[in-house]
């Protein structure tokens, strides 16, 4: 795994989360929106489906839709994940940077369908720890990443920025040109170098896509720009 990281910039951990730690984590997002927004004609259970009660915002108006994203991004609903993922890649000795799940509702234009780097906006980030809730594909917006590995600290578009997402990149359609789809089932986990450009895409299915984002510093991360990352213990 810490070759493809190294080699690709990327690396897929299949079935990172089972079928029972999913459905808790979709009962847990469903509280937290409800905390927001109660749908009309639902009962007042956490047992709604998270993508059902997505779908159902989509009509709220934008100020709750505002709050409900902001919940979720600070609202520590990833805590047991972020632990799992923590032990999981011990040796790499890993500190947060921040954390967020996210949604995009079907026909929805945002920043992150743009290419970037997250390393662009904050040089402690070193990983990115990628969780889709729902099968991603390019129907429905899924992961793509640029060909060639980690790439140099790439020039950003000057007026474009994403946010602590990072910033839009100059060449936008030489990625579109050239890139892998990352055709994922939820409950995977995608490890992605900091420097690697990545992108959504435009959702153009019926239901709305969720995912989960950890960003992450290693030991040898934590000060300004390094030229070289560090992968497992014998890196």
């Amino acid at each position: 795994m810490y070759d493809e990281l190294q080699h690709l910039g990327y690396a897929v951990v299949p079935a990172f989360l089972s079928s029972e730690e999913l459905e808790r984590f979709h009962r847990e997002i469903a509280w937290w929106v409800r905390q927001f927004y109660a749908p009309p004609e639902d009962p007042a259970t956490d047992a709604v489906d998270a993508i059902a009660l997505l779908d159902s915002l989509a009509s709220a108006d934008s100020s709750t839709i505002r709050d409900v994203r902001q919940s979720l991004s600070s609202a520590g609903a990833l805590g047991n994940i972020r632990k799992k993922v923590f032990q999981h890649f011990e040796q790499m000795d890993l500190s947060l940077c921040s954390e967020a799940l996210v949604f995009e509702f079907p026909g929805e234009e945002w920043p992150l369908q743009y290419w970037h780097q997250e390393a662009s906006s904050d040089s402690r980030i070193s990983v990115v720890f990628h969780l889709p809730l729902v099968d991603t594909n390019s129907h429905n917006g899924g992961l793509r990443v640029a060909r060639g590995g980690p790439w140099r600290e790439l020039q950003p578009h000057e007026g474009m920025p994403l946010g602590r997402r990072g910033r839009k990149l100059v060449d936008q359609a030489s990625f579109d040109e050239s890139h892998v789809q990352l055709l994922l089932n939820r409950g995977d986990l995608v490890v992605l170098d900091a420097m690697t450009p990545h992108a959504g895409g435009p959702n153009s299915s019926k239901a709305s896509r969720l995912f989960a984002a950890i960003r992450a510093s290693t030991a040898h991360n934590r000060a300004p720009r390094v030229t070289r990352r560090h992968w497992g213990s014998d890196a």
